[in-house]
């Protein structure tokens, strides 16, 4: 019942950020773990593989909101985090600034949000499946980082 809602929801949003072209802002993480990177699948939308993360609560820093997501959607706490980069998205016409984190999980277990989160999954780094535009995007900076070997500062709670 609550998947469905999501779905009707979401369809919704689209519409509205189609007829508005408004401006939002989310986060998402890149949770490694024993050379693993975490990600999920959503109840609604296309339902392709992305990390977890979403927006940005009203006055809520883009840190605070990657913490509270994770949380939310895969039951994990974060201790530290690392800022990467953000980019700017029209794919889904609203004007969407995503803020990329990444951060080390202490284990790869995760409880999910089963109405939100249809499946998450632990992927090897090298074998990586199909992923969200978004998705690719970030981990593109995530690469970056690691090839230029700048890092950006570390975020500890």
């Amino acid at each position: 019942m609550r998947t469905a809602l999501y779905r009707v929801v979401y369809r919704l949003l689209r519409l509205y950020w189609f007829l508005c072209r408004p401006r939002t802002y989310g986060a998402r993480c890149i949770l490694v773990c024993e050379n693993h990177v975490l990600l999920i699948r959503q109840t609604y939308g296309a339902r392709v593989w992305t990390l977890p993360g979403g927006g940005l609560a009203k006055g809520e820093t883009p840190e605070a909101a990657v913490r509270r997501e994770v949380k939310e959607e895969v039951g994990v706490n974060l201790s530290r985090v690392q800022y990467l980069g953000q980019f700017v998205s029209t794919r889904t016409y609203n004007v969407d600034t995503v803020y990329v984190f990444t951060a080390p999980a202490p284990s790869q277990a995760y409880t999910l949000d089963g109405r939100e989160i249809m499946e998450a999954r632990w992927f090897a780094r090298e074998a990586l499946p199909p992923v969200s535009a978004k998705t690719q995007t970030a981990l593109e900076l995530w690469q970056q980082q690691e090839k230029t070997g700048v890092e950006t500062p570390v975020l500890q709670s």
